[in-house]
């Protein structure tokens, strides 16, 4: 459960907040593949028809490839299906870098990769918990923040330094507490809570986890 990294660790209205990220990350989600899955089917539908004219509509189009190149002949689109049988949408930039890449891994679950043309810069799956994730990358591919939900549906915002250790993470428990904590290097720091009955709760420890104050 996400809430346990968090430790009853927020601002009065960081429960609202979390709650539209929750929301925003399922419209993402959703668009996303929408979207993807509209232009392949559109550029199937397209090189079919120019491919086969005669051809009545019920006529099946069967191939384990295709490839879309534009009016200089590259390639800007490529779906295949690999040797373990799982199917991959690739879109390439002029340059015929591969900037956007949608699979389903072996498992059958989705995988959507963006690329900046040489590294990972985001990334959106659904995770072996069945459980959606977002990831950001900075310009060397670190992975820098996380919006994900747990198997109870609870949302969680982590934030990482450039070695991809956890500084900052917000989230609401599967009872809508919110929540914010603070790393340092290793250990937390400080954690911002509302209890159920409604108080703020705050708490610092010092740099071998000793709490060192707490309100009230």
């Amino acid at each position: 459960m996400i809430m346990s990294e968090l430790t009853n660790p927020a601002t009065p209205d960081l429960q609202q907040q979390l709650i539209h990220l929750k929301q925003d990350l399922h419209r993402l989600r959703r668009l996303s593949l929408c979207a993807i899955l509209a232009l392949l089917i559109g550029f199937l539908t397209l090189f079919y028809w120019n491919q086969n004219p005669g051809l009545s509509s019920n006529a099946p189009l069967e191939t384990t490839g295709l490839i879309l190149r534009d009016v200089r002949g590259e390639k800007r689109v490529e779906f295949k299906i690999d040797d373990t049988g799982q199917p991959s949408l690739h879109f390439f930039d002029q340059y015929n870098n591969d900037r956007i890449r949608l699979a389903l891994d072996p498992n059958g679950r989705p995988r959507l990769a963006m690329t900046d043309g040489r590294m990972l810069r985001l990334w959106m799956a659904v995770n072996n918990e069945e459980s959606p994730e977002l990831f950001f990358h900075d310009q060397t591919s670190a992975k820098r923040a996380e919006l994900r939900l747990d198997q109870t549906g609870s949302p969680a915002l982590l934030m990482l330094d450039h070695e991809e250790t956890p500084r900052a993470a917000f989230g609401v428990d599967e009872e809508m507490i919110p929540g914010v904590l603070l790393h340092g290097p290793k250990e937390s720091r400080a954690d911002l809570t509302i209890l159920p009955n409604g108080v703020p709760l705050l708490g610092l420890s010092d740099i071998n986890g000793n709490v060192v104050f707490r309100v009230p």
